[in-house]
């Protein structure tokens, strides 16, 4: 029997402008390749 953990993952963007959108695309990506994508 396999046990499967999921891998998470914490971004915290710099809070300039600009940062927030590159960040929420990575954390889709991460997602979608199985990880818990946590943004703070």
């Amino acid at each position: 029997m396999k046990i499967e953990r999921k891998q998470n993952v914490v971004l915290v963007p710099y809070p300039f402008q600009g940062h927030l959108t590159p960040m929420l695309q990575l954390g889709s990506i991460l997602h979608s390749q199985g990880f818990s994508v946590i943004i703070a």
